[in-house]
């Protein structure tokens, strides 16, 4: 998860904060586990098994992200967020060729989704 073995040596552990924990490969890396959980290529986890996904992926795009932070991120999602997954372009990726470019626009705003910030924290 990209912290620091033994970094705290308090009995209470990691601070919590993230700048003491979360790399920018910490990040790109829970991004791209969303992305393959969300292209179905981690057994067990699939779009198909998530009853809301087929009503989602019919409505429009905003009602999708709506939806789509309500199920998956608790109903909250800062300004940034709600942006990424509106655009759906992954803040991290170096270029357009990613593996997302395989992806449905709804499979990928699940991906983006369960790499946020706010996913990572519940």
């Amino acid at each position: 998860m990209g912290g620091r073995w033994y970094g705290d040596l308090e009995p209470n552990g990691d601070s919590g904060r993230g700048a003491d924990w979360t790399t920018t490969g910490a990040i790109l890396a829970r991004i791209n586990f969303g992305l393959v959980v969300a292209a179905g290529r981690v057994p067990g986890a699939s779009l198909a098994e998530w009853t809301e996904a087929k009503a989602l992926e019919s409505l429009p795009r905003d009602t999708q992200v709506d939806g789509v932070i309500r199920a998956i991120l608790g109903g909250e999602a800062s300004s940034d967020t709600r942006k990424v997954l509106e655009s759906g372009v992954n803040p991290m990726a170096s270029d357009s060729t990613s593996a997302a470019t395989k992806l449905t626009a709804f499979e990928n705003m699940v991906g983006l989704a369960l790499g946020a910030p706010e996913f990572q924290r519940r």
